[in-house]
């Protein structure tokens, strides 16, 4: 095995796993904070509950036209489901980027979900809440997993140009 592809996967591993680490940790943080009263930091776990379960009940209930809560706002009602299929969706995406048999499904749910990321936005603005270093963290983790493959490629690449690896050209340039 030629040494290119020893670093290639090295680095593909890293971005990997630092993208699996990131996406993780952010369940433990602040998703979002909420600006109405009582103002009240919101947990990443609960705001992908909560998304996940009114996915839940549009398929117990059917579409809340005569739900008090979404009555007048049915395009947040919808962003909201959407929302609520990230997560799940970014979990077969993060399996089939590691078992790379055939690249077609992930490419797929890869331009899927970067579609869907902007319709945490909208149920944002709706219910006026700030997005924190959870949904941060969140973001990244899933494009790095995303791009793992593109990312290592290109850190190859400058490993190949410079000789050093990108990682250790920052730890240079710092000291």
């Amino acid at each position: 095995m030629p040494d290119g592809s020893l670093t290639y996967n090295k680095q593909r591993r890293g971005i990997l796993l630092a993208g699996i680490t990131l996406f993780s940790i952010s369940f433990f943080l602040t998703g979002v904070w909420d600006s109405k009263p009582p103002a009240d930091p919101i947990p990443g776990w609960y705001c992908a509950g909560f998304a996940l379960r009114t996915t839940q009940g549009l398929i117990q209930r059917g579409w809340p036209s005569n739900s008090w809560i979404f009555q007048y706002r049915q395009f947040e009602f919808f962003s909201l489901l959407v929302s609520g299929w990230i997560n799940p969706l970014f979990v077969i995406a993060a399996i089939l980027v590691v078992i790379q048999k055939d690249r077609r499904p992930f490419r797929i749910l890869r331009i899927l979900l970067l579609a869907i990321l902007p319709f945490c936005w909208v149920v944002f603005i709706y219910e006026r809440f700030y997005p924190r270093e959870g949904y941060l963290l969140w973001t990244i983790g899933m494009i790095l997993v995303l791009f793992s493959n593109e990312l290592a490629r290109l850190a190859q690449r400058k490993t190949t140009q410079t000789g050093v690896s990108p990682v250790l050209l920052m730890h240079r340039k710092n000291d």
